[in-house]
């Protein structure tokens, strides 16, 4: 994720997905459109050397984050289960 240097463990929950480090202190946080079911880190730009998040949620929506901003979003016709 942008500006993050230091490994993180990523988690989804309700409305949000939230970063916490080695120390459980919370390092990274943003806000999602409704729980978040699955998630993946992939090259999403070729622009840049960095992948992006994208987050699948309850709401049927695909959403695509680079660091804490949302850069685009697809609404399904179901939620989204896997990636």
């Amino acid at each position: 994720m942008r500006g993050i240097k230091e490994p993180l463990v990523v988690a989804g929950g309700d409305c949000n997905i939230t970063g916490f480090d080695a120390n459980a202190e919370e390092k990274f946080w943003t806000v999602t459109g409704d729980n978040v079911r699955t998630m993946k880190f992939i090259p999403w730009t070729n622009n840049d050397t960095q992948n992006e998040l994208v987050a699948g949620s309850d709401d049927f929506v695909i959403r695509v984050f680079k660091g804490a901003e949302l850069i685009f979003e697809n609404n399904e016709d179901a939620k989204i289960m896997d990636m």
